[in-house]
């Protein structure tokens, strides 16, 4: 069933921790705004569950989005949306979902760390995959905190490799299917995927490289400026009770209830949404990538190409350094024992250069600002614009 959107009308949503609280957030929009950056995030103003349509009262969303008719039956609706933002793929399902996914949003939900606590959200959100680590800069995996043991750890990698696997596959079996395959295409250019060997010989099977794991979120409306993709998701309620949740796209009125087993797919990079959970408890599995995993990425192939380490004095530069070597520039890295050869990448500014080319003198940028001048080899630096050629 297609649906054209309007965005007019649009429903706002309410500060429901505390008259204070809210005092605070209107007093403060212009300046929370600006706080919150390019996710356009307003801390704290969230819906509340008294907002949330019913089955004879949709509180105002233009577009309410079900599995059950008004009889109640439960049905396997699927959805096409069209807004001004992109699709949304609605398809709920009929199928069970895998084990394989639901341990693993069990094991990530107990072993992983969460993703990020804001006065006014609730619920929770953790995350699996790869990813760029703030302190190395390298790329890695997500995995439990230091409070789990190694094999914990281990085990992480397989859950997310069985989970992301199937998930795949059921995802193929839906309305996304698709757009599915054209954004693992894309991604596999880039090298940002995850490739696990499949059950036939010789082959493999391609996946998305990052995931987030949700329990009964409900967060800020926000973008999601650091995703390099669509999301592709899997909700999912409790079998022993009666639960909800919704997500939501409120600027063209937007309300999916997620109250039976459903696959969304949307664009959240240029759509704004947010969630609300109602009752009970609704677990789910997204897939889609990092950005600045990405970047990294790029930032790897420049380095491959001739005359990447040409620069002058004034030019932007990257630079890579193995962990096991950041001692040298007299940073104690975390991750150097573990992850000895993973590469660090950070930007810096060519300062002088050797007679002989060989060397030269950069200042780094933002958060390794404060080491001031470091000599750096002419064969681990290479010019900014050498990567965005490979963007």
């Amino acid at each position: 069933m297609k649906q054209d959107v309007p965005i007019k009308d649009r429903i706002i949503p309410t500060i429901y921790k505390s008259k204070e609280l809210g005092k605070k957030i209107c007093a403060g929009l212009m300046s929370d705004l600006k706080n919150q950056g390019r996710r356009g995030q307003i801390n704290g103003l969230v819906y509340s569950r008294n907002q949330m349509p019913s089955l004879i009262n949709d509180k105002g969303w233009h577009h309410v989005i079900r599995n059950k008719n008004i009889q109640g039956d439960s049905k396997g609706f699927a959805y096409d949306i069209t807004t001004p933002g992109g699709k949304i793929l609605v398809e709920y399902l009929k199928k069970k979902i895998p084990t394989s996914i639901t341990d693993s949003v069990s094991h990530f939900m107990d072993n992983h760390a969460p993703t990020r606590k804001i006065e006014g959200e609730s619920g929770e959100m953790v995350a699996a995959g790869m990813r760029i680590d703030t302190t190395s800069s390298a790329r890695m995996l997500y995995v439990p905190s230091k409070k789990n043991n190694n094999e914990t750890a281990g085990r992480s990698t397989v859950f997310l490799r069985d989970a992301s696997i199937d998930f795949n596959a059921l995802l193929a079996e839906t309305c996304v299917k698709e757009v599915l395959v054209n954004d693992i295409k894309r991604l596999k250019k880039k090298d940002n995927v995850l490739v696990y060997p499949s059950s036939e010989r010789s082959a493999t099977v391609t996946v998305h490289p990052t995931y987030a794991i949700t329990h009964n979120l409900t967060n800020s409306i926000h973008y999601d400026v650091k995703d390099d993709s669509r999301s592709f998701a899997v909700f999912y309620p409790s079998e022993t009770k009666r639960s909800c949740t919704w997500l939501l796209f409120p600027t063209y009125n937007v309300a999916i209830e997620c109250a039976d087993k459903v696959v969304i797919s949307w664009d959240g990079r240029s759509m704004k949404h947010c969630s609300c959970s109602d009752i009970g408890d609704v677990w789910s599995f997204f897939g889609s990538s990092n950005i600045d995993v990405s970047r990294h990425l790029s930032i790897d192939k420049a380095f491959q190409k001739k005359r990447y380490n040409k620069v002058s004095v004034g030019d932007l530069v990257y630079t890579r350094k193995k962990l096991r070597d950041m001692k040298k520039i007299r940073i104690a890295d975390p991750n150097a024992k573990k992850y000895p050869n993973k590469w660090m990448y950070r930007k810096a500014r060519v300062l002088t250069t050797s007679k002989t080319n060989s060397t030269i003198t950069i200042v780094f940028l933002a958060k390794l600002r404060w080491l001031e001048r470091v000599e750096y080899s002419i064969d681990h630096v290479c010019r900014v614009e050498m990567v965005d050629d490979c963007g």
